[in-house]
C-alpha cells in the first residue's frame, strides 16, 4: 500500500477527527498552519510555553526519543493553538525537517531566542539543556510578570472603583437632586453649579469625549508603529515618574538573562548580544546595545561600552566586565539579572505605596465634592423649609 494512502489515526480532545487519510491529514496541517501563521493574535501564554519546554525537557532528559516525546506532548496539552503547533511540527519531522526548522513556522510563537537554543542543542547533541534554559527562562518571567499583576491588582480595583461611583454620582444621582432643587427655588451653592457644569458637559458630549479619546489612542498606536515614533515612545516611557523604573528594569533583566543563556549555550557572542537587544524590547536601550556590538567587533570590551553610555545599571556593567576577564560572562550576566529581578519587586513595592494613598485622597477628594455639592442645597432647602 502506497504511503499516501495508509490510513492515520488521529485522537485530538475537543475535536472531531478520528480517521482520515494522509493526504487529507497533510492538507488539514497546512491548512491549520496558515491560519496560525495569519492569526498573530494565537500567541501561546507564557505558562503554557513554560510547561511545553519543561515536559520536553523532562522527556528528553528521561531518555525518550524527540518524537514520542512531541506525541506525548500532544495528547497532554490542553491549548488548541499549542496543539495544533506541535501536530504540524510533528508532520515537519516526519518529513525529515529538524525540530529548531519546524519551530521557524510560527515566529510569533517561539522568537529567535528559543530557535537558536534549539539548535545548538541539535548540533551538540544536548537539546533537552537547550529545553531546560528556555525553561527557565520563561519561569523567571512568569514570575516577574506574576509579581506586577499582583502588585497592581488592588490599586486598579480601587481606581476602578472610585471611577465608578463618581461616573453615577455626576451623570444620574446629582442631576436628580437638582430638579428638585429647581422646582423648590433653592439657591445652588457654587461648587454645585460648577459640579452640575461639568456634569451636564459630560453627559451631553460623551460622544465626542469618547470618539476624542480613541482617536488619540489610535495616533498613539500608529506612531508607536513608526520606528521613529517606537523609539520616542521607547525612551519616554523610561524616564515617567512611577512606571519608568519599573519599565527600565524590566528591559534591563530581559537583556543581561537572554545574553547570559545564548552565551552559556554555545552561541557566539555578538550573536548573543544582538538576540538580546531585539529580547529587551526596547530601541532607545537598544541603540546603545548596537554601540557595544560595534565595539565586540572592533576587538573591545562590552562593559566599557555600556559604561560609557551612562544608560545601564552599575551592577550589570561590573558583572558583565568581570564576566569578560574571567571568562564567566554567561553566569555572571544571570546572577546581574537575578540581582535586578528582586530589584524590581523591591521598586514595584515601593511605587504601589506611593500610588495607593494618592489614588485614595484623589478619589476620596472628588467624592468629597461631589457630596458636598448635594448636601449643601438640602442644607439650604431643609432650612428654607423650617424658616
Amino acid at each position: 500500500m502506497k504511503r499516501s494512502q495508509r490510513s492515520w489515526h488521529l485522537r485530538l480532545n475537543h475535536f472531531n477527527i478520528i480517521r482520515t487519510t494522509h493526504m487529507d491529514f497533510e492538507q488539514y496541517l497546512t491548512r491549520q498552519r496558515t491560519a496560525i501563521q495569519k492569526n498573530k493574535y494565537s500567541k501561546i501564554k507564557i505558562n503554557e510555553l513554560f510547561v511545553f519546554a519543561r515536559q520536553f525537557h523532562t522527556l528528553l532528559k528521561a531518555g525518550i526519543p524527540l518524537f514520542r516525546s512531541i506525541e506525548i506532548i500532544i495528547s497532554q496539552t490542553q491549548n488548541k493553538h499549542l496543539k495544533y503547533v506541535c501536530l504540524i511540527i510533528k508532520s515537519e519531522l516526519l518529513e525529515g525537517s529538524s525540530l529548531s526548522d519546524a519551530m521557524k513556522l510560527f515566529p510569533h510563537i517561539f522568537p529567535n531566542f528559543f530557535i537558536s537554543l534549539i539548535s545548538v542543542g541539535e548540533t551538540r547533541g544536548n537539546i533537552d539543556e537547550s529545553f531546560n534554559r528556555m525553561a527557565t527562562y520563561l519561569d523567571k518571567k512568569r514570575e516577574l510578570q506574576n509579581k506586577i499583576v499582583n502588585a497592581l491588582i488592588y490599586p486598579v480595583i480601587l481606581i476602578a472603583t472610585g471611577l465608578v461611583v463618581i461616573t453615577l454620582l455626576i451623570s444620574f444621582v446629582l442631576p436628580k437632586f437638582v430638579s428638585i432643587f429647581i422646582q423648590n427655588e433653592t439657591p445652588l451653592p457654587f461648587i454645585t453649579q460648577i459640579t452640575l457644569g461639568i456634569s451636564a458637559f459630560i453627559t451631553s458630549h460623551y460622544i465626542i469625549i469618547l470618539a476624542c479619546i480613541m482617536a488619540s489612542v489610535a495616533g498613539i498606536g500608529i506612531n508607536y508603529n513608526t520606528p521613529k515614533g517606537r523609539l520616542q515612545f521607547d525612551q519616554i516611557i523610561i524616564k515617567l515618574p512611577v512606571i519608568g523604573p519599573i519599565v527600565y528594569n524590566i528591559a534591563i533583566i530581559r537583556f543581561a538573562r537572554t545574553l547570559g543563556i545564548l552565551y552559556g549555550s554555545g552561541i557566539a557572542l555578538i550573536t548573543s548580544i544582538e538576540m538580546a537587544r531585539d529580547i529587551m524590547g526596547n530601541l532607545y536601550l537598544g541603540g546603545f546595545i548596537n554601540q557595544a556590538i560595534k565595539s565586540v567587533k572592533e576587538g573591545k570590551g562590552v562593559a566599557g561600552t555600556l559604561n560609557d553610555s551612562g544608560q545601564f545599571p552599575p551592577i550589570l556593567v561590573e558583572m558583565i566586565g568581570t564576566g569578560e576577564e574571567t571568562g564567566t560572562l554567561d553566569t555572571l550576566a544571570v546572577e546581574a539579572a537575578d540581582f535586578l529581578d528582586n530589584e524590581t519587586e523591591y521598586i514595584i513595592r515601593r511605587q504601589i505605596a506611593y500610588i495607593e494613598p494618592i489614588a485614595l485622597i484623589f478619589i476620596g477628594g472628588l467624592i468629597v465634592i461631589i457630596a458636598a455639592s448635594l448636601l449643601l442645597p438640602i442644607f439650604r432647602l431643609a432650612s428654607s423649609i423650617h424658616h
